[in-house]
């Protein structure tokens, strides 16, 4: 199949997605997103056509529809039938049209988009000037009800493959305010950011969107009980029991406040699944006034062999509030100290 073909290291982040798929769209180029489900390629080009391009985006799926919808329905004009266009493809220029879940479409529908994607035109209708096309699909090898793309139509796109970034996907949840257990928890077990499995039968699996899921659920503190079913419904079985796990030791947590008072007296806990949920806790905490303290407790860190784990904390209270990093207690206290953690980690 099309996209078996392609290796894995020819797949990008999301950040160098992004960069792609803004040029692709400046060389007015149709380009079609492949990648596992929910690992946030509609995310991505919500983000591109709005914030890169500044375009209007219109939205549609391929799945939902029948060759005839595309088409529209005929109407009479001075005696003779015209086709109306449907209401969801543009009628003004400097637009971005985003055609969702495109492998998934019957065959004869992707038919039917041939003309669109590289000539601009359906039937009568003609895409308006400087509008982009930009579609999105599932791997056609990863059991998502996905058929093969016809070559006719493959050859008429910039094919782009989108893997999980786990730096990038922190970096994002802090951003957005993801629960902090959730952002902890992926720390310290990253492998299970993705858990995507073609032969796996299981429902629920995790990914970037059921993260999020859980996320939501967690912060409405549900009963224990009903908890892991929740979260055995979100992110699968085995995920949910090893998060409930997590959780669990999230109780044993020693309270941030007091580490963040006596830093140089304070615990530092053995247990790594204890330890991520502290950095995490203090990380979402700190501020100017408290970074003196929190960055003693990160060189206590280093001194005790896990440096690991300060560079973690440092780096995700970063990215919740850049103006940490001018702090003289950053530059002096921190930085000047240790900055051969960051040609290492490089």
């Amino acid at each position: 199949m099309f996209t078996q073909q392609i290796r894995k290291e020819h797949s990008m982040k999301p950040s160098e997605l992004i960069q792609a798929l803004f040029y692709a769209a400046k060389a007015n180029r149709p380009t079609i997103i492949w990648g596992d489900p929910g690992i946030g390629k509609s995310h991505i080009v919500y983000h591109v056509a709005k914030k890169l391009l500044k375009k209007k985006l219109y939205e549609f799926r391929a799945t939902l529809l029948d060759p005839v919808d595309l088409r529209g329905l005929m109407e009479i004009k001075n005696g003779r039938t015209v086709w109306a266009p449907p209401i969801f493809l543009p009628t003004k220029p400097n637009g971005v049209l985003f055609i969702d879940e495109l492998p998934t479409a019957p065959p004869l529908v992707q038919a039917a988009l041939y003309q669109l994607v590289w000539g601009g035109k359906l039937g009568e209708y003609e895409l308006p000037e400087d509008t982009i096309i930009i579609c999105a699909g599932n791997n056609e090898n990863n059991r998502a009800a996905v058929n093969r793309m016809p070559t006719p139509l493959a050859n008429r796109f910039i094919h782009l493959f989108l893997e999980v970034s786990f730096e990038e996907w922190i970096e994002w949840a802090i951003q957005n305010g993801l629960a902090i257990e959730v952002i902890a928890f992926i720390r310290f077990r990253q492998a299970l950011l993705s858990t995507f499995d073609p032969k796996n039968l299981e429902k629920a699996f995790a990914s970037p969107r059921s993260w999020e899921f859980a996320s939501d659920i967690i912060k409405q503190k549900p009963r224990k009980d009903i908890l892991i079913h929740l979260l055995r419904g979100t992110v699968g079985k085995n995920v949910a029991e090893e998060l409930y796990g997590f959780l669990e030791d999230w109780e044993l947590l020693p309270d941030p406040i007091k580490i963040m008072t006596h830093p140089s007296k304070a615990e530092i806990p053995e247990k790594p699944s204890v330890l991520y949920a502290v950095i995490q806790a203090l990380a979402k905490m700190v501020n100017k006034n408290t970074m003196q303290n929190f960055l003693e407790y990160a060189n206590r860190l280093r001194e005790n062999g896990k440096s690991e784990f300060a560079m973690a904390m440092i780096t995700d209270a970063l990215s919740r509030d850049s103006s940490l990093k001018e702090s003289s207690a950053y530059i002096k206290g921190w930085f000047a100290k240790n900055s051969d953690l960051y040609v290492q980690t490089r």
